[in-house]
Parts: C-alpha cells; structure tokens; sequence
C-alpha cells in the first residue's frame, strides 16, 4: 500500500507516521522502518528500501519525503518540457514503486503538494503511448490511498480535538472543546500537548469548562494579535497589560517575539513596497484580511519608523538567544516601542 499524503503540517504528519508504526514489533522497528528524503535519496534508493522484505514481521515501512518535489525540481533544472517530462517521470517511478511486495507500507511525504491532489491530477499522459496507471487507477486496485495531511481549519479544529479526546479515552462536554480550541489557538502541536494535561486530570470523570479554565494557558490568536496591536498603535497600557497576560500564560518570550516579528514583517511589506495587498498575502502564505489589518497600522508610521522597528526587533531576537534573560529583554522591547518619547518622535 501506498500513502501519498499531502498538506504542511508536520504534527499531522508525525501523528499519522506514529499510527502507522504502532503496528510495529518495538524490538524490531529499527531493521523495519526507513525514512529517506528526496533529492538525497533516488528513486533507485527508494525502490531498492521498498524491495526489502520484513525481518520477524509482517511489515516493512518505508517513509520516503519530497519525492514529487525532487522531480519537480529536476525537470526545472533540466530545462526539458515541464509538465509532459513531470508527468512521465513521475507516473514511470510511481508505477515502479506500485510493485513492491504486499508487505511493505510505502508512505510518500510531499508538504509542498496542495491537499486537493491538483498538480498530480491534471498531470497529462505521458508521451510514446506508455500505458501506465494514474493515482486514480492505483486507488481502484486499493495500492494507494491519498491522506489529507493539512492544518484542520479554523471551523474544524473543533472537530478535531473530541476526534483526538476518543483517541485518548476520555470524555470532554462540549463548551469545554469550545474553550480549549479558542485557549490553544490554530496550534496542532500545542491543542494536543494540552489534551495530554486533561487526559492525565481526567481520572475517568468528563473534563469540564471550569477544568480547562483552570488548567489550560490562554495562548489564542486573539491576545496574541491585540498585542501586536496594541504595539504598533502605540498603546501603551494595553500593550503592557496583553504582555503579561501572555506570560503569565506560559507562552515563552520567544514566540512573543517571533509574533512580532511577523507581523512586523508583514507591516514593512506593506509600508515598503508597491506590492497590492493580494501579492503581499500571497507572498508571505497570509490570508488577504491579515494584510488589510497592517495597512491600518502601517499607514500611522513612515518608512524610517518602520525600519528602525524591524531594526529593535532584530536586536531583540540576537539579544534572547544570548541570554537567560529573555523575559525582561522583551518587557525593554515592548516598553521602547510603545513609548512616544524613543524612536516614534525622532
């Protein structure tokens, strides 16, 4: 069977490769599981990882990444007739790859593909009257199965966090999911990190509102962003009262920053350049209404105040990861560029 997963999110990722594995003898995972990762490793090193028979087992994982990317990238190098020679290379090797034993597991790992399969899909036959099966004919004869390996949206977080309580065998009411996915905000990582914690405070008994009130840190989108707001308007107390409602959360200096280095980013693209707001979204893999939020912001500063802020943010940034001191690094950032008497009146 072949896995070809699409989508960026590498938790999703993790967690589906940790599923796979579980079927695995522990004592003999190391001499049946491979992870390879294209253009280092060929199609001929693949192959050759898939060939392999099982040792003691009934199964034999192959995790190979960027095989679609590796090809991809080769026929842009080469010059040659992109998507006809793409489509040739690519189906030719997943052809080759489709008639490894029934014993192995082949997972095909490529980030960069869009979950809906397109730039696979509408690839055209390839050329010389080569009869070899689409991912579609491959899924018929049930050798492959696409995975939608994506961040879940917004509107399906939900969703996913009472799918991953049933895993952990626990109980959750339904205002406490609620409450936990707005507290862990779009993180994946983070909303199952804090699953364990209930988990553990469950002892058989549903996890309730007043439970995650209680037990889960307030990372959500919402402080994170009015932060950054409240900075780049100069606000003062709000920006100091948000700032240490984050850390008084447990959310770590360094993803505070992170925060406000993207944001501000963002802010300079749009105070700097001439790009429209759509290219700017596209260009920084940002949905067009975050953009529209800077341009708020950005039309209150000039294009020296822009710049000498990206400046203390980046001295910041060198500042932390020199230093155990990090809060209070970020409490003198936050502090200078808030105040009306520093940079912002030069």
């Amino acid at each position: 069977m072949i896995h070809l997963c699409a989508g960026a999110d590498p938790f999703r990722y993790q967690l589906f490769l940790k599923d796979l594995k579980a079927g695995l003898d522990p004592a003999m995972v190391d001499f049946n599981y491979a992870e390879l990762e294209a253009p280092g490793a060929s199609l001929e090193d693949i192959q050759r990882e898939v060939q392999a028979l099982p040792v003691m087992a009934d199964q034999r994982i192959v995790a190979a990444h960027k095989v679609w990317t590796a090809f991809a990238d080769s026929v842009r190098r080469s010059g040659a007739k992109g998507r006809e020679t793409l489509a040739e290379r690519w189906q030719l090797g997943l052809t080759a790859l489709a008639g490894m034993p029934e014993t192995t597991v082949l997972v095909l790992y490529e980030p960069d593909l869009k979950p809906d399969f397109k730039a696979i899909r509408e690839l055209p036959a390839p050329t010389g009257g080569l009869a070899v099966p689409t991912i579609e004919d491959l899924e018929r004869e049930k050798k492959l199965r696409r995975e939608n390996l994506a961040a879940p949206k917004r509107n399906e977080m939900r969703n996913w966090a009472e799918f991953r309580c049933s895993e952990k065998r626990f109980r959750i009411e339904g205002p406490a999911v609620d409450e936990l996915v707005r507290r862990a905000s779009s993180d994946l990582r983070n909303l199952d990190q804090e699953l364990e914690k209930l988990a553990a405070h469950a002892k058989g008994e549903p996890i309730s509102l007043e439970a995650v009130r209680e037990l889960v840190p307030d990372y959500s989108e919402d402080f994170i962003f009015a932060l950054s707001n409240a900075v780049f308007q100069q606000q003062r107390d709000e920006a100091i009262r948000v700032l240490g409602h984050l850390l008084s959360q447990g959310l770590h200096p360094i993803q505070i920053l992170a925060t406000l280095g993207s944001q501000a980013r963002m802010l300079a693209a749009v105070r700097l350049s001439h790009a429209s707001p759509d290219a700017i979204a596209k260009a920084m893999k940002v949905k067009p209404y975050a953009v529209q939020r800077s341009m708020r912001n950005a039309a209150r500063l000039s294009p020296d105040q822009v710049r000498a802020m990206v400046d203390m943010l980046l001295e910041a940034d060198l500042k932390m990861k020199s230093t155990p001191h990090a809060e209070a690094i970020l409490e003198t950032l936050v502090g200078r560029l808030v105040s009306p008497d520093t940079w912002l009146q030069a």
